[in-house]
């Protein structure tokens, strides 16, 4: 495996991943350089790109055995992940097949509820706005509205409207320059 592919894996695991995984093997002394060096690099460096560069030098200075062993441990923490998505996909998947009807409702309700809410600050401030009051609706605040209704529809993350799969590296930077051609 390449570095730049471990160093992507280790930045979307995240340090308390990597520590957590590293204790779960016996391997903490390595874990915790990587997560150590993992969080360095995340608080040096706003830019995904830049922060895949400068782990990708940091990762030349591990030795192989310490390579072998973070490799071991993205493993490890793949199929931890691919245990935890599943769960949660059958916990999700029992409330929309309850017999409760509460149950079965509330995901829709507060999805519904998302929806509105975002319509209603996006018209309110934005029409405030327009009446010299204020500086408009705030996409972040849009957007953190939006997200139950957006998770509802099936949209976990910005990159899944990427013309590439997340293979590719380029689903995310796909995603925000297609949807930029489009404007």
């Amino acid at each position: 495996m390449s570095l730049s592919l471990l160093a992507s894996a280790l930045l979307t695991l995240g340090p308390d991943a990597i520590k957590f995984i590293g204790t779960k093997l016996g391997k903490s002394k390595v874990a915790d350089l990587a997560a150590d060096v993992v969080t360095v690099v995340g608080n040096n460096y706003v830019n995904p790109e830049a922060q895949q560069v400068a782990l990708v030098q940091n990762l030349k200075h591990f030795n192989a055995d310490e390579l072998d062993e973070l490799l071991s441990m993205r493993v490890t923490l793949e199929q931890e992940a691919t245990k935890r998505h599943q769960a949660t996909q059958g916990t999700i998947q029992n409330g929309d097949n309850s017999k409760d009807e509460y149950v079965r409702q509330t995901r829709p309700l507060i999805a519904r509820l998302s929806m509105y809410a975002s319509v209603l600050y996006a018209i309110g401030f934005e029409g405030l706005k327009a009446a010299g009051i204020g500086d408009g609706a705030s996409f972040e605040v849009l957007l953190w509205l939006f997200s139950p209704a957006l998770t509802y529809m099936g949209l976990r993350t910005i990159d899944g409207f990427a013309p590439y799969s997340k293979s590719s590296g380029d689903k995310t930077a796909g995603a925000i320059s297609a949807f930029i051609k489009r404007k």
